[in-house]
């Protein structure tokens, strides 16, 4: 990368989908970004406060290809571009190079302002870096990034050497600035071995981890139901308001496909030692290409690999405990689904009917509870501490809650939050404050200075995000 860019601009989280189809003239229903025009000004506006000069990273989930699905791949049978595996009529084109080139066509027909945007920004002489998140792990292909590449330079050659993939975290060692997207230290969403994260018998798939089955095999369907189901936050919140509301569609949803997720579940063990010994073996040279491009000592780059949240799981005794929780949850589901039905539809007046929905929120809420402490802060402070000691920035995304928290004397903390709509219970006052947020990096002789920050689209300009101070009770 250049060294003549002075300003560093993050952003995470924009969750690109399918979008607007131009023969229905609507939009995809798990479409969760609707910025495309706000996102072209706040570029626009970046370009004009600095000329040429702006190393824009976003930090994972650029894409969301779990969401990709529906009718797009039974049109890709019928042409004759691809094969269709067991059930991918249904849920959507699988983690295969080829088809998820497809997929990252279907999203740029969709985004049409979106990538126009950002190759006039790249055409400026402005710098791009695309770190992988959990919901865009595909831009681990080769093929991938070579189309997107395409796409945004027009074959451009000088556009192109603008463009770089960061497949785990980027690292600047002039202005000690380490920037992840955070699903690693997530059990839910991390990969077992994120440099090499195929499945050992096949190498052209992606090894999933469990919450990429949540999305691909049931969330993906209430959103059907719901278009805006995944931009409600906890998830626990809007299940129990579907089941209020639309009791027969959730009713028949959840009974539905279940099943489907329990089977994904009972699948997804983590890797044998043997799988894994081979899979480290034959990523070494992408791991020594990030200890050249780094600076790091393949010491730092295991240490900092073994700081990674194994995934859920992962162990048999693990697997088994966590068999038992998630079925819980699914069949806790499943009998809420029942007594809301029954209590509703016919109005019996059953009172242990009535206790099932503050049950269910409870146990949704104590088991989220060990799954979703904080912590990516608390990845940060080990990074900080034991690792890379000399760091004056960590920066990580994935919660989509934006956060500031100083570590020792000399770091901070950030998290970047998101570009999607989020409706949680405590963002519903100030909401609006902290879309569109990003942070802002100057790099400057007496090092980098950052701010969290927000696109107001409506002022036309970039403002301080809203924050409170920490509730200390």
């Amino acid at each position: 990368m250049d060294n003549s860019k002075d300003t560093m601009i993050v952003i995470s989280d924009l969750h690109l989908s399918a979008g607007f189809n131009e023969e229905t003239k609507r939009y995809s229903r798990e479409e969760d970004f609707f910025f495309d025009n706000e996102f072209k000004r706040f570029l626009e506006c970046l370009e004009k406060e600095n000329q040429g000069k702006n190393h824009l990273i976003i930090n994972g989930d650029l894409f969301d290809f779990l969401q990709v699905n529906g009718d797009f791949a039974k049109r890709l049978e019928k042409q004759g571009k691809v094969k269709l595996d067991k059930k991918e009529d249904v849920y959507g084109l699988g983690t295969e190079p080829h088809k998820t080139v497809f997929k990252l066509q279907r999203i740029r027909d969709g985004h049409k302002t979106f990538f126009e945007a950002l190759k006039d920004f790249l055409s400026k002489g402005n710098e791009l870096s695309i770190i992988s998140g959990n919901h865009d792990i595909e831009l681990y292909w080769e093929e991938v990034q070579k189309e997107l590449i395409n796409i945004l330079s027009d074959k451009d050659n000088a556009i192109k050497e603008r463009i770089k993939f960061h497949l785990w975290f980027y690292y600047n060692e002039n202005n000690k600035i380490y920037i992840e997207h955070g699903n690693q230290y997530d059990k839910m969403n991390s990969f077992e071995i994120i440099v090499n994260p195929v499945i050992p018998s096949l190498k052209d798939k992606i090894l999933l981890p469990l919450g990429s089955f949540f999305v691909r095999y049931f969330f993906n369907k209430l959103e059907d139901v719901n278009p805006f189901a995944d931009n409600i936050k906890p998830y626990s919140r809007y299940i129990t308001w579907s089941l209020r509301n639309q009791k027969l569609k959730s009713f028949k949803i959840i009974w539905k496909y279940s099943l489907t997720l329990i089977k994904s579940f009972l699948r997804s063990k983590g890797l044998k030692d043997k799988d894994k010994k081979e899979l480290l073996r034959e990523a070494q040279p992408k791991i020594d290409s990030i200890s050249k491009e780094t600076g790091f000592s393949l010491q730092t780059i295991d240490r900092l690999r073994m700081k990674l949240a194994p995934p859920v799981t992962k162990g048999y005794f693990t697997f088994i405990l966590n068999a038992a929780i998630i079925l819980t949850i699914i069949f806790s589901l499943i009998l809420l689904s029942a007594s809301i039905y029954l209590k509703y539809a016919y109005d019996l007046n059953f009172q242990f009917l009535s206790l099932a929905p503050p049950l269910f929120f409870l146990l949704i809420k104590w088991v989220m509870s060990k799954f979703r402490k904080d912590y990516l802060l608390k990845a940060a402070k080990e990074i900080k501490t034991k690792i890379l000691k000399d760091v004056k920035i960590i920066v990580m995304g994935h919660t989509h809650d934006p956060a500031i928290k100083k570590i020792g004397d000399d770091c901070w903390y950030y998290n970047t939050s998101t570009w999607t709509t989020v409706f949680s219970e405590e963002e519903r006052l100030i909401r609006d404050e902290k879309q569109f947020a990003f942070l802002k990096i100057k790099l400057t002789d007496k090092g980098p200075d950052a701010q969290l920050m927000r696109w107001n689209d409506a002022a036309g300009e970039c403002e301080q995000l809203i924050l409170f101070e920490e509730n200390k009770k």
